[in-house]
């Protein structure tokens, strides 16, 4: 989809704030996030307002005793631009890998401390990722970002668990999310989760990564609310996700 958007002068100044460099930056930050996830799956043109901007530079050139006249707005316009230009390109169009895992390094310790009766708490936000060198297997950082869904998937893989749980802030994967026609997804197949989940959005990682879980282990997966975990296991909330039967 292609996607105009439009950022009003307080979402990048908000009333009452100093019109520091600083400020300004940490609110282009947070717009940022707001629009990273729209950026990946979508072409997006962003337009932004400079009245805050172009008024501080006005005001400047007036003041200022060195100019026998101020500039001109057009020319503080094409200021305002490349500075917010600036701001919104430097934080928005650095692109972070988001690589799915080969594996998972502590794989053999999780299953040491489950075999112990530890509950363990591993893989956060996808896990610290890596490369193994092939000669001598010295683990090297990588600058990225694992996805956290299928290092999940992966881990349940690993640890022939049986089910998978991915929990999030909505009760059910939806078809049609957000529009008149929205319905929830209350018991299906891999091949229909990810056919009735629609192309693209921030619930697309946990729907992929329960259907491939689905796919390779034969086991159950459900996605749904974090309050409702007891009622998901045991079948009364969330989008349960079943392997495929196959009749002879």
């Amino acid at each position: 989809m292609r996607i105009v958007v439009a950022l009003g002068g307080n979402v990048l100044l908000h009333r009452g704030e100093r019109p520091d460099a600083a400020v300004q930056q940490a609110n282009v930050e947070r717009a940022v996030i707001a629009l990273a996830p729209l950026a990946k799956d979508n072409e997006l043109v962003i337009t932004h307002a400079n009245g805050p901007q172009i008024g501080l530079l006005a005001m400047e050139s007036v003041s200022e005793p060195a100019l026998s006249a101020p500039y001109p707005l057009d020319i503080l316009g094409a200021q305002t631009q490349g500075m917010i230009g600036s701001l919104l390109a430097r934080s928005l169009r650095r692109v972070v890998p988001s690589p799915a895992p080969e594996g998972i390094v502590e794989a053999d310790t999780v299953h040491a401390l489950l075999d112990s009766g530890a509950l363990v708490v591993c893989c956060g936000g996808g896990g610290v990722p890596v490369t193994s060198d092939r000669i001598t297997g010295e683990l090297t950082g990588v600058e990225a970002v694992v996805d956290k869904d299928l290092t999940a998937a992966f881990l349940a893989e690993e640890l022939k668990a049986d089910f998978l749980l991915i929990l999030t802030d909505v009760p059910n994967v939806y078809t049609d999310f957000g529009t008149p026609r929205q319905r929830p997804l209350l018991d299906v197949t891999p091949a229909q989760l990810l056919d009735r989940a629609g192309p693209a959005g921030p619930m697309r990682p946990k729907v992929e990564a329960a259907a491939r879980f689905v796919d390779r282990t034969g086991a159950l997966a459900a996605i749904g609310a974090l309050d409702a975990a007891y009622a998901i296991v045991h079948g009364t909330s969330g989008t349960l996700v079943r392997p495929q039967l196959v009749f002879e």
